[in-house]
């Protein structure tokens, strides 16, 4: 019977020390009210864990209305009065969320571009995409950029053909925001590869050396675009992006897409 009673003593103990840990309240110029357990606060940061794992996040203390330790709500049904959560102003502040890490997912379309033989231009080029972001602070970040391009390409009615772009590269990333909307900016140099499929195998176009071409180069991108979070997680909008350089063969040039329009969603943690 004792060891009874010391296990329900010692398992009663560690609910009660788990509730414990996240007493404390932070409240956020978005209206948030996120309950947590305060590690360190300096004149810049806060610094919080509310998981069992103890993650430690960051918080700027820009971002926040007020902060507080051992906050506790009592219930109505012990007639007592309930301490009120803050009222925080709707000021505009930053739209960057606690989380640093950035996933998102683009699809749209790319106009064309152009290849030496016959100067072939025309839109409609199939585009989609993924970023992946670590933000340093709230306003700058490294990652990756990949995006994939395919377009069926008709030469002046002789033959025809699959031009194929994909794009690999590490990228520079920033992002200024009020409220919700996010203005975001990013650069980034990396490998182009270029592939050429011919898609009309009657035609003899062995003269011309374009039956299966495909070769890689160096190539620049700069994209800037608007996104809204929805949540604290998730979030939409739109980019405009360019490539900038040129890839060549033995015997021709490709010059990629100059500007592209894509719908984005992103998710942070």
């Amino acid at each position: 019977m004792k060891f009874i009673m010391f296990f329900a003593i010692l398992f009663f103990s560690q609910v009660v020390y788990g509730q414990q840990q996240n007493n404390d309240l932070i409240v956020t110029t978005t209206g948030d009210s996120i309950f947590c357990k305060i590690i360190d606060v300096n004149s810049s940061e806060i610094q919080f864990s509310f998981d069992h794992r103890g993650r430690i996040i960051t918080i700027k203390r820009e971002q926040t209305v007020s902060h507080t330790y051992n906050y506790v709500q009592v219930s109505e049904q012990n007639q007592s009065i309930v301490e009120p959560l803050p009222s925080p102003p709707r000021r505009g502040g930053s739209s960057v969320p606690l989380y640093r890490f950035n996933v998102a997912l683009s699809s749209g379309v790319n106009s064309f571009g152009t290849i030496s033989i016959g100067d072939v231009q025309s839109g409609g080029a199939i585009a989609a995409g993924a970023d992946v972001t670590y933000f340093f602070n709230q306003y700058l970040g490294v990652g990756m950029k990949f995006n994939v391009t395919s377009c069926d390409v008709n030469f002046n009615d002789y033959f025809s053909g699959n031009d194929k772009m994909i794009f690999f590269a590490p990228a520079l990333y920033s992002r200024f925001g009020k409220g919700r909307l996010s203005l975001g900016l990013n650069a980034g140099l990396g490998l182009l590869n270029w592939k050429w499929e011919l898609s009309d195998k009657s035609v003899n176009v062995s003269d011309l050396s374009l039956e299966n071409e495909s070769t890689t180069g160096i190539c620049g991108v700069l994209s800037v675009g608007v996104s809204y979070m929805v949540s604290q997680r998730l979030g939409f909008g739109f980019n405009v992006q360019s490539l900038i350089g040129s890839i060549k063969t033995d015997n021709y040039k490709r010059t990629p897409a100059p500007i592209g329009l894509f719908f984005e969603g992103n998710y942070r943690f």
